[in-house]
């Protein structure tokens, strides 16, 4: 018999795989031990998730397997270190040029020690995993170091009871020394044996905190209180090698050595290791593969040979061997759970039910998408759900799922199509399967396989028909069998032949068989889709045609036939719900839709089902799902509205907890009829397509429910529907602007993520490490202080944020497996702090606002001292312009004075010049008129010249009088004394005036000047009408801004400029024009006229 290797990691409590093991490892008792012939279960099928290259892995060549305390699955290969987390695997390799990468490509084991620091051993020494800073801190050997490690080819990590590590290499083992940071050694060439003794394979500790290493050919022990070392030698001829190694539960050392079956159990009395010879012996070469052996708690351990499986109870020395063709010949791993035993052999996976005593093996399928990825299978490994991973040589690693949708398959064989139609539980408990094209299939529940029935031409017997509709067993046994083009047969199952039925109607065979149902009396009745309904006479062994509409065709498509608690017959066809009455061959139909209102097809009843009440629950092609109370009438329609996932529903399947479970065009739905509420599943959920068909439903006896879909079908158990887990989130990558961004601490242990205010696009990636079905869970995320509202994104892991304001803010996200509510406090929070710009920063605002308060203060200060010497300047300039004022006033006053002494000079002087002047000769003439001796002649002339003289004295003084009074200031009122005048002056003469209406609305034309300019006007006039004797006269005022010109001219005889321009008039009118600062121009020639101007200059006049 092969003896091999005999470790466990049972007394390594500190290892957290080990301790998660030791949970599931219970009493294995000693039983009556019977060939293991048990009926295998197709629902205790053990289905296998692949993590291979293709997932991303470095390599498929796995060396090790580990899940740290966050989680994380991290695989070791030959060529990289591989952390996974469920979707994505992230690679770690050695550069060379990196010294912060990891020392080696070759992983030999991974282990996490009591900080809860991933230690990762290679054949280049030992490395620290730096999580914050996602690196690794290398550990070499250094010939000039005694606290180094002794080699660098590393090969057994281990952490004991106290949380110390210990590590073994070729050269020895050590301890790492938190304190220090370095390595203590043993095992330092004590011996000569030990120095050729350099395998250590194993750690384990026993209760008293002794740690015992194994090595090629012999045993340490280290007593970690004393620090004392010693070395075992078990095998002092090399002959053979120590395999297996383990402490049982009375904490006795137990070794187990490659040859002929030898045990050797530590005595403490003699400090020495005594040979235990075991019942059966079988040579066997020292090179053959490891096989673990597994202590229970009975006092009996487990293992394998070449012969099969092994147990040896060591107190009795009793050993049971169950070997046969189901058992493996050799084990490289097992491992326990509950009664279950796991075995990695090099053909595959065995497991052993101890309460059965029942084998079942798993090999390499290419066409199984649940198979193992190959057959050499390595060891085993629980992770912290107690999950089990598969190391193999060259496949990858193999999980052990437990999907919630699990494909129904044989032992070795598979449905031989993908496209179920119907499903059938017969009363042997086999599962039968109609296909739309390959014919019939069968999983015999007794032997676990799948039988295929297809049609052969070369075969009369064979099924003739590759699309069955459905098939129905008879209280007598006779599988009923109805197919779509070809009638109906009848299955012999012991001969496997289908017969032809004799007897059958013209509707049988014309037409598709839908549905069969054997009623209360034993009457077998048949629906057809177009023939109506049939019914089999077995005394006469024929067919009648029960019912058959030629008026309505829709009655004759017979999709279901259901018999009630109380006998009721019910037809669901496409014309409605029919009440069929088999006696009187009556009915009754009820429609639920008008045909105005439904949508096409939602009178077809597809399923029946009638619940406690009594009420009846109907599913339609497109009408939903139907309550309807016969007793009553009452109605209640459910659809898509109501949360129904599809409204074409075909049947309804109750579990054992009374929800129903609908199969739609669009998924599977299932409605608790107390609540009145749905919950969907589709492919997301793991189904294997949306479609699932017609009459593809039935409840199996152990409470699974199996389904028919588009793309095969399936089983589950309904109970293990559960709640929303508690999923251990985790942050897995971090990008800027779609580039991956390696942030300090790394995000997978990052509290808080630091990000500059123009980082304005980042992204954050999460996971919900889960491993058994990953593609399940759904995400809820939502960004604290920015979102209110959650963001359900589904499957999709990132979330994305574009252009935030400077702040703080915590990104929290949820998952969900869809079943149940919402779990808004759980999942995982990380803070993000987007810093402002160093315009924005509080230090730039309070610097800023300092400016602004101070810049505030001085300009209120410059502006109070500006105020002040304005306010100095304004009363300054108030004194200046008191004094201008005064100034101007005096001005004023002194032209005023000025202009009335001119204008009193100017009277004066037109009085002394004309009513003075005329009125000195009154006095002459008066003497002469008084005379005696002037005659009356002389005398009346005096008289009348007299006259003339008080005339032309009067109109002086009107002509002052005028310019005196105020309401003659109006320019207008002066236009018109000009055009008065010379109208009168030159009434004999032809004349043009021409004066503008503003020539005279100046402020600086005084009434003295406008006088001034009338009068030399006035002098003008009369010295033509004297001397010119012109026939037309022409005159013009107009001003031009502050110039006003006059011209006067006439066409009369003119004279010479050079001898005539001292006369009076003349005189009088420069006089005049000097008085206004005016200027005259005078230009006449002898009997070409005269032409006369004066310009008059206000500005000038103003500025005096």
């Amino acid at each position: 018999m092969d003896c091999k290797e005999i470790y466990l990691h049972r007394r390594c409590p500190t290892s957290s795989n080990a301790m998660k093991l030791a949970k599931y490892l219970t009493v294995v008792f000693l039983l009556t031990f019977i060939s293991p012939t048990t009926t295998f279960s197709q629902f205790d099928r053990l289905l296998f998730n692949k993590i291979d290259v293709e997932t991303g892995l470095s390599q498929n060549m796995i060396t090790s397997i580990f899940q740290d305390y966050l989680g994380f699955i991290w695989i070791g290969t030959d060529d990289g270190l591989n952390r996974y987390d469920g979707y994505n695997v992230k690679v770690y390799r050695n550069n060379k040029s990196d010294s912060s990468s990891i020392s080696d490509n070759w992983i030999v084991q991974l282990i996490e020690d009591k900080a809860k620091n991933l230690w990762v051993l290679t054949h280049q020494g030992v490395n620290k995993f730096d999580r914050r800073n996602d690196s690794f801190i290398r550990y070499t050997f250094n010939k000039n170091d005694t606290n180094s490690i002794q080699s660098n080819t590393m090969q057994r990590g281990f952490v004991d009871s106290r949380g110390e590590l210990w590590f073994s290499n070729v050269k020895g083992f050590v301890k790492y020394n938190y304190e220090t940071n370095s390595f203590t050694r043993y095992g330092k060439s004590n011996t000569e044996s030990y120095k050729q003794d350099s395998l250590h394979t194993y750690f384990v500790e026993d209760s008293k905190g002794t740690i015992w290493v194994t090595s090629s050919y012999g045993v340490s022990s280290i007593n970690t209180h004393t620090n004392h070392y010693k070395y075992y030698p078990i095998i002092k001829d090399k002959s053979a090698m120590v395999t297996g190694f383990n402490i049982d539960n009375n904490d006795e050392v137990w070794v187990h050595i490659n040859r002929e079956c030898e045990l050797f159990k530590y005595d403490k009395l003699t400090d020495e290791f005594n040979q235990i010879l075991i019942a059966l012996r079988q040579k066997q070469t020292i090179y053959e593969s490891y096989s673990k052996i597994i202590f229970g708690l009975d006092d009996t351990f487990w293992y394998s040979n070449s012969t099969g499986l092994i147990k040896y109870n060591k107190n009795t020395g009793e050993l049971t061997n169950f070997n046969g063709i189901d058992a493996p010949k050799m084990s490289n791993d097992i491992l326990i759970i509950d009664h279950k035993l796991f075995m990695a052999t090099n053909y595959g996976l065995y497991t052993f039910d101890t309460l059965t005593n029942k084998f079942q093996k798993y090999i390499k399928n290419d066409f199984d998408q649940y198979g193992l990825s190959e057959n050499q299978l390595v060891s085993l490994y629980t992770d912290n759900k107690g999950d089990i991973w598969i190391r193999s040589n060259r496949g990858g690693v193999n999980k052990i799922v437990n999907p919630l949708f699990k494909p129904i398959r044989g032992i070795s064989t598979f449905l031989n199509s993908k496209k179920i139609y119907t499903i059938y539980k017969d009363r042997e408990d086999n599962i039968w399967f109609t296909t739309l094209q390959d014919g019939l299939n069968m999983l015999n529940a007794k032997t676990g396989e799948i039988e295929h029935f297809i049609p052969s031409k070369n075969n009369p017997y064979s099924i003739q028909s590759g699309f069955l509709s459905l098939i129905y067993q008879d209280k007598y046994g006779v599988y009923w069998v109805g197919s779509r083009d070809k009638g109906i047969r009848t299955l012999d199952l012991k001969t496997k032949r289908f017969n032809k039925v004799v007897g059958t109607t013209p509707s049988l065979d014309n037409h598709a068989t839908r549905s069969f149902l054997e009623d209360s009396e034993g009457t077998l009745w048949i629906g057809t889709r177009g023939g109506g309904l049939n019914k089999y006479n077995r005394l006469k062994q024929k067919f009648e045609t029960v019912l058959y509409d030629t008026d309505s065709p829709l009655k004759n498509q017979i999709i279901t036939i259901f018999e009630d608690s109380k006998k009721n017959f019910w037809l669901g066809t496409d014309a409605g719900l029919i009440l069929f009455n088999r006696k009187n061959l009556k009915m009754e139909i009820v429609q639920f839709y008008a045909k105005e209102s439904g949508p096409m097809g939602s009178n077809s009843i597809f399923g029946i089902h009638e619940d406690k009440n009594n009420v009846l629950w109907l599913t339609t092609y497109g009408g939903g799902l139907i309550s309807f109370n016969p007793i009553n009438k009452a109605t209640k329609i459910y659809t898509e509205s109501d949360g129904l996932l599809n409204n074409y529903v075909y049947n309804i399947t109750v579990d054992d907890s009374g929800y129903f479970w609908l199969n739609t065009h669009k998924g599977l739905s299932r409605f608790n009829p107390s609540t009145q509420k749905f919950i969907n599943f589709t492919k997301e959920d793991g189904l294997p397509s949306n479609e699932l068909n017609a009459d593809g439903a039935i409840k199996y006896k152990n409470g699974m429910l199996i389904f028919g879909s588009a793309n095969g079908a399936f089983f589950f158990d309904p109970l293990k529907i559960s709640n929303n887990e508690d999923y251990n989130i985790a942050f897995t990558s971090f990008r800027k602007f779609n580039n991956q961004t390696k942030l300090v601490p790394d995000i997978t242990v990052a509290d808080e993520i630091i990000l500059d205010y123009n980082d304005y696009v980042f992204s954050i990636e999460y996971a919900a490490l889960e491993y058994n079905e990953p593609n399940r869970v759904r995400y809820a995320y939502r960004l604290e202080g920015f979102e209110g509202k959650w963001n359900f994104v589904g499957t999709k892991r990132e979330a994305t944020y574009t252009n935030l304001d400077p702040g703080t803010y915590h990104f929290h996200v949820i998952a969900s497996n869809g079943i149940d509510e919402w779990k808004y406090n759980s999942g995982k929070k990380i803070k993000i702090i987007i810093q402002p710009a160093w315009w924005q920063t509080w230090w730039f605002k309070f610097f800023v606002l300092l400016i602004i308060v101070s810049s505030i203060r001085l300009i209120v200060h410059f502006r109070i001292r500006n105020v002040k010497k304005i306010e100095a300047a304004k009363v300054e300039e108030q004194q200046k312009s008191f004094i201008a004022i005064e100034k101007t006033r005096k001005k004023e006053e002194e032209k005023r004075i000025a202009s009335e002494r001119s204008l009193k000079e100017t009277i004066s002087q037109n009085l002394h010049d004309g009513v003075l002047t005329e009125l000195a000769s009154i006095p002459i003439k008066c003497t002469v008129l008084l005379s005696d001796k002037t005659p009356n002649s002389d005398k009346k002339k005096i008289v009348s010249t007299i006259g003339n003289i008080a005339d032309s004295v009067n109109r002086l003084v009107r002509e002052e009088m005028w310019f005196l009074n105020y309401k003659n200031e109006s320019s207008q009122n002066l236009i018109k004394r000009f055009e008065y005048f010379i109208g009168n002056i030159l009434e004999d003469i032809s004349y043009k005036l021409n004066i503008n209406d503003d020539a005279f609305d100046s402020p600086y034309l005084t009434m003295n000047i406008k006088q001034q300019i009338f009068l030399i006007y006035k002098e003008v006039l009369h010295n033509i009408y004297k001397h010119s004797k012109a026939k037309n006269v022409e005159a013009k005022v107009y001003r031009n801004n502050n110039t006003i010109t006059m011209s006067i001219t006439d066409d009369g005889v003119g004279f010479d400029t050079s001898i005539s321009t001292s006369g009076n008039g003349l005189q009088n009118i420069q006089k005049r024009s000097t008085k206004i600062n005016g200027e005259i121009t005078l230009s006449s020639r002898p009997g070409k006229g005269t032409s006369f101007t004066l310009i008059v200059r206000l500005v000038n006049i103003a500025s005096e």
